[in-house]
């Protein structure tokens, strides 16, 4: 019967997209970068934001459930079901910047835009959005970021991906299309404003795609800023660098801030394999071509001072911006003041790196040795920051001898989620093949060179479990979290009243309960 269900649904979907545009061959997409679930019965890949409604209400018809997909690079289970009987929506070739908009200053995109090319766009604009992307920008998609939520690039002043954002267009599991912010009334046809009655626009981030599919997304604009300036510090011991991050993030007078532990570049192969490979600098000369006497300076910097990095104690990373360079320098004195008292001014290469490739190859995902990667955070306040981070190392200590056994590595960032919070995130190596998806994202034969390991199931499993206990760990220390997908506990944690309201909605917007199901625990 479900053979029968699926080819009139399959026809149905190639007669809105296309043949070309419609896929049965799905097993990456089974997987994300940690974990796995049944593989999904068709991929749709709309090529414009009109296809949307009529391709819901068709796998609707079919008794489908929808899972809404974007870049791909995520951890969490966001878009892997434990359901077979699913099709994707992929979005990634929803990709027309529908509007920018100088005068007013917005930017009006479709979900599947990646933050990489809306950033080369609005730089010829010399303007961009106040949240401008995520590491992995060169593949993540606006859309599926502001599903998830997330904070990077901007963060220090601008805060979360969601503050970004000034209007929405979803879609629901019905196919109807729901408008958020100013375009919510029927007497205003543009996107310039978040507030108009209730936020609409909150309800649809950070929903992980569990209540509507993104199709449009504004932004906001700021302009670039001319001048850029970069501070690294080192610090002796965690109390210094903890109270020192969250000083630098109360007064939001950084861009970005990157806090880092002493086995952070230890157990990262991007800046370990500057000198011994060179495949980031290969990558960087590839992406830069028209700045090449800048490159040579920075890959001087990087020769010289990748073995610095690798001894580096707890360190703080970052860049100011200004609107000149008088500006800039106010910011940049701001900060070596509240940093200098306790820590010791280091090499600035690696926010310069950062800066000048914001969006590489993601080189994040493998550890130095070749080993798979998998992180997990919580976002706390400044008064539980060190208190937490201690209790971290307590955690970890505490299963030293599993971790040596099983070859499990581990390290620590943090950095600012506006002025309010810090993100902790530890992260976790281990010996394990990889999954066959990650390949699609790295150019030449990158993975090739990578020390190979074997599939190792069991070591996964125990990663898995130290991730949930880490969650445990957050839990007792105010914490929050976004990219909740299927593995932070959402609904588990609800007040009874909150979480009679989410699902009210879900049962409004998604009756049938098949706008992907299990995500947020709905």
């Amino acid at each position: 019967m479900e053979r029968t269900t699926l080819s009139d649904t399959i026809q149905k979907l190639t007669e809105v997209v296309g043949k070309n545009n419609i896929s049965l061959d799905t097993s990456e997409f089974s997987t994300d970068l940690f974990h796995e679930g049944k593989s999904p019965r068709a991929v749709v890949s709309p090529i414009s934001t009109e296809q949307i409604p009529p391709i819901v209400k068709i796998i609707n018809k079919g008794k489908f459930s929808i899972i809404p997909r974007g870049g791909g690079l995520s951890y969490t289970g966001g878009y892997v079901s434990s359901k077979g009987a699913s099709i994707i929506i992929d979005t990634r070739l929803l990709s027309s910047i529908i509007e920018i908009n100088e005068t007013d200053m917005f930017v009006t995109v479709e979900s599947g835009v990646t933050w990489e090319s809306l950033r080369r766009k609005l730089q010829e604009k010399k303007l961009r959005t106040p949240f401008w992307g995520t590491g992995s920008g060169k593949y993540a998609t606006v859309g599926a970021t502001i599903s998830q939520n997330a904070i990077n690039y901007g963060s220090g002043q601008y805060g979360f991906a969601a503050q970004s954002v000034l209007g929405l267009e979803v879609v629901t599991a019905n196919g109807n299309i729901i408008q958020t912010g100013s375009k919510s009334s029927t007497k205003v046809s543009s996107p310039f404003m978040r507030q108009l009655g209730p936020d609409l626009t909150s309800l649809f981030i950070g929903d992980c795609g569990a209540l509507a599919i993104k199709s449009k997304i504004t932004l906001q604009l700021v302009p670039l800023p001319k001048t850029i300036l970069f501070g690294a510090y080192e610090y002796k011991n965690l109390s210094d660098f903890c109270d020192s991050l969250s000083d630098l993030a109360r007064q939001q007078v950084v861009s970005e801030c990157f806090g880092f532990n002493p086995e952070f570049m230890r157990t990262r192969t991007t800046y370990k394999t500057f000198a011994e490979k060179y495949s980031f600098l290969k990558l960087f000369i590839k992406s830069n071509k028209s700045i090449i006497r800048k490159i040579m300076s920075i890959i001087t910097l990087v020769v010289n001072d990748h073995k610095k990095i690798e001894t580096l104690n707890y360190s703080i990373h970052f860049c100011v911006e200004g609107r000149d360079r008088k500006h800039a320098q106010l910011m940049l004195k701001e900060a070596k003041r509240i940093l200098e008292p306790n820590g010791k001014m280091i090499s600035e290469i690696i926010p310069k790196v950062m800066r000048e490739m914001p969006f590489p190859e993601p080189m994040m995902t493998i550890g130095k040795d070749g080993e798979r990667w998998v992180p997990v955070h919580g976002i706390v306040p400044h008064s539980e920051f060190l208190k937490t981070v201690r209790d971290i190392y307590e955690f970890m200590s505490s299963n030293r001898i599993l971790l040596e056994t099983h070859g499990i590595n581990w390290s620590l960032s943090a950095m600012p989620a506006g002025p309010s919070g810090i993100l902790i995130e530890p992260n976790l190596y281990w010996q394990d093949e990889y999954p066959e998806m990650l390949r699609k994202y790295f150019r030449d034969d990158y993975l090739d060179n990578q020390k190979k390991h074997k599939k190792n199931v069991h070591v996964r499993h125990i990663v898995h479990k130290l991730r949930k206990d880490l969650v445990r760990v957050f839990e007792s220390h105010n914490s929050v979290h976004m990219q909740i997908g299927r593995f932070y506990p959402f609904r588990e944690n609800q007040h009874q009243y909150p979480l009679q309201i989410i699902r009210k909605l879900k049962a409004e917007l998604d009756p049938m309960n098949i706008m992907n199901p299990g995500a947020l625990g709905l």
